[in-house]
Parts: C-alpha cells; sequence; structure tokens
C-alpha cells in the first residue's frame, strides 16, 4: 500500500482532474504495508481527501451494489464497465425492476452477447483477464469461441 500511496501522491501534484482507481474488488482489504482491516478504497480516500474528484469501480453489478458503494462515502462517482460489458441491457432492467436478470459472471456460451472486444477475450484466454474463475474452460475451446466471433 505504501507503493500505491505515493502514486497517488505524486498523481496528485499533477493538474488531473479526477482519479479512477480500479480494484479487483469494491470492498478489498489492504493486503500490506498499512492497517490489513482497513478497505483499500477507503485508504485510499483519506489519502487522497477530497483534493480531485474520486471514482471507484469493481465488482459493482446490480444497483444495489452500485447504490451501497457509493453510500460509503469512499467516493464521488462510480464506474461500472463489467456490468455494462455482461448487461449491454443494465439501464433497462435496473429501471424495469429485473434485476434478478442481470448477469454477474462470464459465460463463453453467451460471448456474442456481451460487449468484450477480441483483445479482452484473447487476454482471458492466456489466463490475463479480467473476468474472474475462468481457468476452467480450456484454451482450444476458449480459442475457437474466439475465432467464431471474428
Amino acid at each position: 500500500m505504501k507503493e500505491t500511496f505515493a502514486l497517488v501522491d505524486a498523481l496528485l501534484e499533477k493538474p488531473i482532474q479526477y482519479l479512477h482507481v480500479s480494484l479487483w474488488d469494491f470492498y478489498k482489504k489492504i493486503r500490506r504495508g498499512a492497517d490489513t482491516t482497513q478497505l483499500r478504497i477507503e485508504a485510499l480516500h483519506k489519502r487522497i481527501n477530497n483534493r480531485v474528484p474520486f471514482i471507484g469501480v469493481s465488482n459493482l453489478y446490480t444497483a444495489d451494489d452500485m447504490l451501497n458503494a457509493y453510500n460509503t462515502g469512499y467516493v464521488d462517482s462510480l464506474a461500472i464497465g463489467k456490468s455494462v460489458m455482461l448487461n449491454p441491457n443494465l439501464v433497462q432492467l435496473i429501471e424495469s425492476g429485473r434485476e434478478s436478470e442481470i448477469e454477474t459472471t462470464f459465460d463463453w456460451d453467451k460471448a456474442e452477447k456481451y460487449r468484450y472486444t477480441n483483445a479482452m477475450l484473447d487476454g482471458t484466454c492466456r489466463g490475463i483477464d479480467f473476468i474472474q474463475n475462468q481457468n476452467n474452460l480450456n484454451y482450444a475451446i476458449k480459442a475457437k469461441i474466439i475465432k467464431k466471433l471474428n
């Protein structure tokens, strides 16, 4: 966390308009270099100390997820990339009260439905993805899916 704080401090010396921090999980705790009982997002919020707007992101899929994260008070705004990519109709699902239909995990059988680029899918195949727990499908099957999408 010390390295992260140093980076944040250096960034805040620059003329930036906001800071957008993407963690794997909005509620992930600090692993080392600071109080390991504290959330990373909370520690960053305290370090930034309202010097620039702070955008948080990470595994926020449903309206409740987003509202709960925002209500922590740690961020000024949220980014919801994965949810929109998995649910191109996310806004309609939320507005129509159909949150139970929101997908929160990637399904290779539905790859063509999502808003993932081929580069993202290829990264997933190689294990350098941002999609969790995809090692259960072998590379050859994934490659065929990507080829089919081309």
